[in-house]
Order: C-alpha cells, then sequence, then structure tokens
C-alpha cells in the first residue's frame, strides 16, 4: 500500500480530515495512518476489528496531534451510546465490513444529530467496462486482499442510510470516493 499511500491517500487523508472537531470516531483504524492528520479534534476513538492491525496502531498513537485511544469492535456492533461522536471517519473500510449498510446504520447511531461522517472508499466503477472487469475479478480479488470488495456501490449505501451527502470528490479515475455527509438533524 506504500505506492498507494505516497501517490494520493496522504492526500485524501490530509484533506478529509481537516477541520474535524470534537470527537472523532474512526472505524478500521487499521495501523493508524489517518492518526497525524487529526490536528484539531478533542479527542479521538480508533477502533479495528482486526488485533494486528491495533497492535502497529498502537505506534502511531504516541505521536499523534490529538489524544487518541484505540479498542477493537465491529463496525456492524459498536460498542457505544446513540448521539455518542461529533464525526465519524473511516478510509478505505466498509469494502471489507460483510454488511456495509449494517455498519453504516451503526455509524449514523452513535453520531449526533448533524454530525459529520467522513469516508474515503473505492467503488465500483460507474463505466460499465470498468465495472464489469471488477465483477470477474471481485472473488479472487476478495481472497487474495482479506475480504476487500472491488464492487461496493458505498456511495448508494451511505444515501440509503439516511445521510444527507454535502459534497464527493472523485479520485483514481472516479474509482476512489471521499464523500463528507451529515447525520439527519433534529426536527
Amino acid at each position: 500500500m506504500a505506492p498507494l499511500e505516497w501517490a494520493w491517500a496522504a492526500r485524501f487523508r490530509r484533506s478529509m480530515l481537516q477541520g474535524l472537531d470534537g470527537r472523532v470516531l474512526e472505524i478500521g483504524v487499521g495501523t493508524g495512518l489517518n492518526l497525524p492528520f487529526y490536528h484539531s479534534a478533542g479527542r479521538v476513538v480508533g477502533i479495528d476489528y482486526v488485533d494486528h492491525m491495533l497492535q502497529r496502531a498502537r505506534i502511531r498513537v504516541r505521536r499523534a496531534p490529538v489524544s487518541a485511544v484505540l479498542g477493537q469492535a465491529d463496525a456492524q456492533n459498536l460498542p457505544f451510546a446513540a448521539d455518542s461522536f461529533d464525526a465519524v471517519v473511516s478510509t478505505l473500510v466498509f469494502c471489507t465490513v460483510p454488511d456495509p449498510a449494517r455498519g453504516m446504520q451503526e455509524a449514523k447511531r452513535v453520531l449526533k444529530p448533524g454530525g459529520r461522517l467522513m469516508l474515503v472508499e473505492h467503488v465500483r466503477s460507474s463505466s460499465p467496462f470498468f465495472a464489469n472487469i471488477q465483477e470477474w475479478v471481485n472473488p479472487a480479488w476478495r481472497r487474495f486482499s482479506g475480504g476487500c470488495n472491488l464492487n461496493r456501490e458505498t456511495f448508494r449505501i451511505v444515501q440509503e442510510a439516511g445521510f444527507a451527502v454535502e459534497r464527493v470528490t472523485f479520485g483514481f479515475w472516479k474509482h476512489i470516493l471521499v464523500i463528507d455527509a451529515r447525520a439527519p438533524s433534529l426536527p
């Protein structure tokens, strides 16, 4: 992943996390690559399903510019009360969540009304040609990459969960999306 990180991912991370404040939940913190970019958050809670990823992230927590804690949890069953976070962040995670719609509902549940959802995800191509290639390659890719799906329609999943999408930025030939959305506000 290092070449992808140098080519574009660090730029997406920096722009996505700039200005996030309050209490932030990062779903799928992985090895902690986002941690250096949280400059204005009050506190970051990073969760991941995979323990060995968290072990690597603990090194980056010590150098994070904000207070951060890590824990093991499943995106589909978050161990937090409703309305607990001002923002939820996820980077290249919902491609591996077994039930991404359930995970997105959980993200919405733990967000305060009007809270921000920030995602970076690779998605199913809008080009029929590339989408067919993704469908063909996906079964082998999933086995090789630990459950990652090349063909998820994450934008649709975010909308169906009830988030108000404020901005979408495309990258890498429209195969990568940066989604900035808000949880529904109270009436």
